[in-house]
């Protein structure tokens, strides 16, 4: 009873908001199995609705941290083994889970290398990205390696075909009926113009990918140039490092008979890849300048489960 009395007025001289945050954190990173060390728990402190952790964590820091760590711990809501912290009410060691999928991860990784060379071959493609699960080395040996794919303006449509038929030939193209293990799912795609998420999607599990994306190929500054284009991530998760942003020095294409050519035959194969895909479009959002495949609600399916652990704690 002491113990928990001694854990209770620490997290009443902590002001009590850093541990919720923690629990919030940690909570959702166990949605997906995964526990966090105490340096990235510090990193990835959600702030959905407070200004108040910044200034608690700008006076205290990582002490700070580990300190409201230690009284939960004593509360008994929170668990370690070895460096990882994790929910107590999951009974699962999920630090082995980590060290497993940490292995495919990589592996997962390893295999991107050809399409990676095939697309420093094509010089539309500004950038790529790995997001989702294997983004944070936490997938299993089945699961796809999702990819952001950012091309140079108005070559949206003419890149598109062609790193799906390079899937295909590798025998990891991922097709509408979602049949295929560990392959590679293009479901997300951007013109270098448009790299601001809407205002109408921010939410912290977007929050998360812009922040946790890898990125494998990144010409012009582009991946400072999401970031800063992206800046409302601040608002969720305070204590992740700043980006360096970087001038973007990528000369601009002169506008003439060839390229405005190419653009038409882009704008061309847009309307004839949104005929073909019309039948079996659900929740995808496909524009001009921009394509996001992704079919199901997974906001919804994250914050259903993320409301079960939270329920455990109360």
């Amino acid at each position: 009873m002491t113990d928990i009395f001694l854990a209770q007025l620490v997290i009443m001289q902590l002001m009590s908001v850093l541990p919720r945050q923690i629990l919030l954190t940690l909570s959702y990173s166990n949605i997906f199995s995964k526990p966090l060390t105490e340096e990235e728990i510090g990193q990835r402190l959600l702030a959905p609705t407070s200004k108040t952790v910044p200034r608690l964590l700008a006076k205290g820091g990582a002490l700070a941290v580990g300190k409201a760590l230690a009284a939960l711990r004593q509360l008994g809501l929170v668990r370690k083994t070895g460096q990882f912290w994790q929910l107590a009410s999951i009974s699962a060691d999920l630090a082995k889970v980590r060290k497993r999928r940490e292995v495919f991860s990589q592996a997962k990784l390893n295999e991107l290398q050809p399409f990676l060379d095939f697309c420093r071959r094509i010089p539309w493609i500004a950038g790529v990205a790995v997001t989702g699960s294997v983004s944070v080395m936490n997938a299993e040996a089945k699961d796809d390696t999702d990819l952001m794919v950012v091309v140079q303006r108005e070559r949206l449509w003419l890149v598109r075909p062609i790193l799906v038929l390079f899937s295909f030939l590798k025998g990891k193209r991922r097709s509408w009926n979602h049949e295929e293990e560990n392959s590679w799912c293009l479901n997300l795609w951007l013109e270098e113009t448009e790299l601001a998420i809407q205002p109408d999607r921010w939410g912290v599990y977007l929050a998360y990918e812009v922040v946790q994306a890898k990125w494998l190929l990144a010409t012009g500054g582009i991946d400072q140039r999401f970031l800063k284009k992206n800046i409302w991530i601040k608002h969720y998760l305070p204590n992740f490092p700043p980006a360096q942003y970087q001038l973007d020095t990528t000369a601009s294409e002169g506008i003439n008979w060839a390229t405005k050519l190419i653009t038409q035959v882009n704008n061309g194969a847009y309307y004839l890849q949104r005929w073909y895909m019309q039948p079996h479009i659900t929740r995808e959002k496909v524009s001009l300048q921009a394509a996001f495949f992704h079919p199901r609600d997974t906001v919804s399916w994250i914050n259903s489960r993320w409301q079960k652990l939270l329920n455990k704690l109360s």
